[in-house]
C-alpha cells in the first residue's frame, strides 16, 4: 500500500535538512498519480489565490479508523475538491458544500482529514513544511505563489 499525501508530507517534515526535504518532495512528487497531486496540495496550502468557500476551524466530522487503510482515497477522489473552492460552482448553497467537505473528510484517511482541515485554513499541518520550501523545491509550479 503506498503512502497517503499526509503521510508522505509527514515524512518530508520529520526530515532533518532543507536539502533533504526538497530532494524528498521532488521524488515523491514522481511517484504520486496523477503526478502533480502532490504540487496541488502544496498550492491549495500556500497559493493565496486559492480559497475554500467553507467556514473557518474544523467541521463536526467522524474520521474514520487509522486502521481503515484508505490512505488511496485522496489520490482517487482529489477532482472533489474543486467543489470546495471559492469561484467554482457557486450554485451550491453553503449548507450543501459544508456537508459534502464533511462527508470528504469521512471518507479519507484520518491523517489526510487532518491535513485537509488545515490546508482549508491555509496553515501548514507540519512543522518545517513552509511556503519558502515548497517554492524551493517546485520552482516552476509556485513561482506565482
Amino acid at each position: 500500500m503506498k503512502d497517503g499525501i499526509a503521510e508522505i508530507i509527514k515524512k518530508a517534515s520529520e526530515l532533518k535538512t532543507e536539502k533533504e526535504k526538497i530532494e524528498f518532495l521532488q521524488a515523491a512528487s514522481k511517484k504520486c498519480q496523477p503526478p502533480d497531486l502532490l504540487v496541488l496540495m502544496f498550492r491549495l496550502m500556500f497559493d493565496p489565490k486559492v480559497t475554500f468557500d467553507l467556514p473557518e476551524g474544523p467541521p463536526p466530522y467522524k474520521p474514520l479508523p487509522k486502521e481503515s487503510d484508505v490512505q488511496n482515497f485522496l489520490y482517487r477522489d482529489f477532482r472533489r475538491i474543486k467543489y470546495f473552492i471559492k469561484g467554482q460552482f457557486e450554485n451550491i448553497r453553503p449548507h450543501k458544500r459544508e456537508t459534502m467537505f464533511i462527508e470528504f473528510l469521512e471518507s479519507m484517511d484520518p491523517d489526510d482529514a487532518l491535513m485537509m482541515v488545515a490546508i482549508k485554513d491555509k496553515k501548514s499541518p507540519y512543522k518545517g513544511i513552509t511556503k519558502a520550501l515548497i517554492k524551493k523545491t517546485f520552482k516552476e509550479e509556485a513561482k506565482d505563489w
